[in-house]
């Protein structure tokens, strides 16, 4: 279980900060090769893979036969984080 239905996010984003970042780069990259990806954040390719399929595991992501998006759930969890942080600092 992520978190409570009426704070998608919460939780997620600040037990993991890697989370808000993956989720922001699949979103703005779907489709894009994880080696790709991974070097973007200066990441080597297998952890990067290794965070993707634990969000893929909770549902947030989807593999492509060329990289990966964010899924249905996926969105809502990032604009939940995103609303968190910018409560955070509004």
């Amino acid at each position: 279980m992520v978190e409570a239905p009426d704070r998608p996010g919460r939780r997620l984003a600040a037990h993991r900060p890697w989370t808000s970042e993956t989720l922001r780069l699949t979103d703005a990259h779907p489709g894009v090769v994880s080696t790709e990806l991974a070097a973007t954040v200066g990441c080597e390719r297998a952890a990067f893979k290794l965070n993707v399929r634990k969000l893929k595991a909770l549902g947030l992501t989807e593999s492509l036969e060329v990289g990966y998006r964010l899924s249905p759930r996926g969105h809502v969890v990032l604009r939940a984080i995103d609303a968190n942080l910018a409560g955070e600092n509004g």
